[in-house]
């Protein structure tokens, strides 16, 4: 087993502080179902080769008895915002099994502080509010941090339990669904030179000099990011991260329904099979000014190139960047069918004053697609 830290213990519930996710773990997380009740739900199905990517992923784990009920993972990153930088903990695979999670949700914005898991909140407050914490040996409680991570806008008990250990929504974010029945190369896009990433890495911070929360800790992973070139320059270029779902349920109970129909109809099978829906992720997205329609013709071309017929993306839905994408692209018959689902920006500011925080709020925020998958 990885080294893991018992941080409290009663009669109810052990906290412990797991530092190498182990096969208690990975298990653990490949069970996990994400998404909305009533929404889309699904399962990750490269759990590991994820966690094999991030470093300083720490976790606070939940334990009754021998069994592990619950996680959260605390992903400590550097970001970038304007010419600053900025220590900050990305939440990802916050996962509470039964019996602490609720049988249902309450259909309110926000609950009474007071009310909701007193276990659960009583177990992970304190890492939820800062966790470096969990790095006792260096803790400093007077140092700036920001604790971030997406809920959706329906999710009411992740929004409740957030509330509770006092996150706020800075920002709003939406997903966009680009697809294509029929494959087409689109224009000619190649994987940018390993030479030329460093300088592009500059470019690219200052095309997102407007966002927080702009990282590039996951671009140009495995090589997948690409560019179209003219003359020798790139015009518009994004990162793939190609991706696949197991899918459980769907908006409406017809849609779910049809989850275990389509997997037997051949040519839907070929597009879109729940079992196994394969899309890629896009983040890092570029254009030259006047250049954005490259980018419907670029993810196109990675699309062909993956043999994948969608592509999701999630973009502040206040930005200039969301306006020009939604202007010049078309997200074919299936994406404009689909509600483009709503996530909150949701922080945790250690540290800042009121002048500070007000930044966050007024300008839009960069997502990382690798965090959300």
């Amino acid at each position: 087993m990885a080294e893991r830290r018992i941080l409290a213990s009663n009669r109810l519930i052990q906290t412990e502080a797991c530092f190498e996710p182990d096969e208690e773990l990975v298990a653990h997380l490949n069970s996990t179902i994400l998404g909305t009740p009533g929404r889309i739900r699904y399962k990750l199905t490269s759990i590991e080769n994820k966690l094999a990517h991030m470093t300083e992923l720490y976790f606070v784990l939940l334990r009754r008895k021998d069994k592990l009920l619950g996680s959260i993972g605390f992903h400590k990153r550097i970001t970038c915002f304007g010419d600053s930088n900025y220590k900050s903990w990305y939440i990802r695979y916050f996962s509470i099994h039964a019996p602490f999670r609720a049988r249902r949700q309450e259909k309110e914005n926000v609950r009474d502080p007071e009310r909701g898991s007193s276990i659960i909140r009583d177990a992970t407050s304190q890492y939820m509010i800062d966790p470096g914490l969990l790095m006792a040996e260096n803790y400093d409680k007077s140092e700036k941090s920001l604790v971030y991570g997406y809920i959706e806008t329906l999710n009411f008990r992740s929004m409740n339990f957030s509330e509770q250990v006092g996150y706020e929504t800075i920002r709003k974010l939406k997903t966009l669904i680009f697809t294509r029945l029929k494959l087409r190369p689109g224009i000619k896009s190649e994987r940018i030179e390993n030479s030329r990433i460093e300088d592009f890495k500059i470019v690219l911070k200052d095309f997102y000099k407007d966002h927080s929360f702009f990282t590039t800790d996951n671009m140009f992973f495995n090589g997948n990011y690409f560019v179209h070139l003219e003359n020798g320059e790139i015009q518009a270029g994004l990162q793939v991260h190609p991706e696949a779902w197991e899918v459980l349920e769907l908006k409406g109970r017809v849609n779910t329904s049809l989850l275990k129909i389509l997997p037997v109809l051949p040519y839907i099978k070929g597009i879109f099979n729940p079992n196994d829906f394969r899309f890629l992720a896009i983040e890092g997205i570029y254009f030259k000014e006047g250049k954005e329609a490259l980018i419907e013709l670029l993810i196109e071309s990675v699309c062909a190139h993956f043999k994948t017929h969608f592509a999701l993306f999630w973009i502040d839905s206040n930005s200039e960047l969301y306006e020009l994408l939604d202007r010049s692209i078309d997200f074919g018959i299936i994406g404009r069918s689909f509600d483009r689902a709503e996530a909150n920006v949701r922080v945790r500011f250690n540290n800042y004053s009121e002048e500070e925080k007000r930044e966050f709020f007024d300008n839009p925020s960069y997502m990382s697609a690798y965090d959300s998958v």
